[in-house]
């Protein structure tokens, strides 16, 4: 399914900063407006949620085990701007990356 197949470049593709629904359809030979239908559908969210959450977890996870600079960590999900990605980490989280370093909340993790 287009979906699943999207999911799963994103997966692999999500460290990159360009990443896009634009990208994924390129390789994908679809269209965007196709794509964001049937993810919608088949996922119940939207690309860039699946994006974003992709990140997250995988940032979460770099946080609460290694030593990396939150600037550095920023890079490795795809988010290069250390400040963006602080906001979208809070956001998403409810907590800043430096809170979820120290283990205040590792529920998500």
């Amino acid at each position: 399914a287009p979906a699943d197949a999207a999911a799963a470049y994103v997966d692999e593709h999500y460290r990159e900063a360009d990443m896009s629904i634009e990208t994924a359809c390129e390789h994908l030979h679809i269209s965007p407006s196709y794509l964001s239908a049937v993810f919608r559908k088949e996922l119940k969210k939207s690309f860039l949620q699946y994006l974003t959450e992709r990140r997250m977890d995988s940032a979460m996870n770099l946080l609460v085990k290694g030593d990396l600079r939150t600037a550095d960590i920023a890079e490795r999900v795809g988010i290069p701007d250390p400040s963006y990605f602080s906001y979208s980490f809070k956001k998403h989280f409810g907590i800043s990356p430096s809170q979820a370093r120290k283990g205040k909340d590792t529920s998500h993790a």
